[in-house]
């Protein structure tokens, strides 16, 4: 009995994030990451219908990041910042509730996914639209998102949905992760793809175990070549470098 409830929750699992479908809207998003350094960018958009939505963003940065600080005149630090060139995507069976986030070569499934808004009474215009304040606490973060209930969608960027309108602004307390709407098209029709059933399906916290050793795995390699390079200064000379992890390798979700 245990095997085949097994099976049909991969079933279900697999038959949900490899669902295409016809979007009727479109929101393109400004995504901004803190790093620990500075800000990374990121290409975003939400395509959705009633029953799907896919969240897709991707790094603008197409190259590692090189900082140079003289310290003083025989000492110099360089911080070496991996760049993200990962394609990320967030699928919501929105009937099923049920969310599968591909990162790499895997996705993630994830069920009953969901943030416990508090509405607040404070309003504010964005744009030409009239919005309305909520607050969560999401996964080691807390959250304000601005939202319009002109819009009557209870979406929003990344994993956020379930508020009574559209999500226009969100950021957390810390604004190491923004969001803010950039374009909205509605009606927008157009064929969205699910997630191609190549990707291993895994659960969340298998991929906490293999996200923490594929950063060991990479910072231990970087920090191989931060040593070359320090090797090699002139004599008299003092080198030292720093290498850092984009923070979305690290997890927006702290927990």
């Amino acid at each position: 009995m245990k095997i085949n409830q097994i099976f049909l929750l991969l079933l279900f699992a697999t038959n949900s994030f490899s669902q295409n479908f016809i979007s009727t809207g479109q929101i393109d998003y400004e995504m901004m990451i803190y790093s620990g350094i500075s800000y990374d960018n990121y290409t975003a958009s939400l395509l959705f219908n009633d029953s799907f939505s896919r969240f897709n963003y991707r790094s603008k940065d197409i190259g590692d990041v090189v900082t140079e600080n003289k310290v003083s005149n025989n000492n110099t630090s360089i911080n070496i910042r991996k760049s993200d060139t990962t394609n990320y995507a967030i699928f919501n069976d929105l009937k099923k509730s049920a969310l599968y986030a591909l990162g790499g070569n895997e996705v993630i499934f994830e069920n009953e996914t969901k943030q416990e808004w508090e509405l607040v009474n404070e309003e504010k215009k964005i744009g030409n639209l009239f919005c309305f304040k909520a607050t969560c606490d999401f996964r080691g973060r807390s959250y304000t998102a601005w939202y319009a209930t002109s819009i009557p969608i209870p979406l929003g960027p990344w994993k956020f949905k379930g508020l009574p309108g559209l999500i226009i602004e969100l950021s957390d307390s810390k604004n190491e992760v923004i969001f803010s709407v950039k374009k909205i098209e509605i009606p927008f029709q157009s064929e969205v793809n699910g997630i191609d059933l190549k990707y291993k399906l895994i659960s969340r916290e298998e991929a906490k175990i293999i996200t923490s050793a594929q950063l060991i795995k990479q910072k231990a390699k970087m920090e191989e070549r931060a040593k070359i390079l320090e090797s090699k200064v002139s004599k008299g000379e003092r080198l030292k470098i720093n290498v850092s992890t984009p923070i979305l390798k690290r997890g927006i979700e702290l927990d």
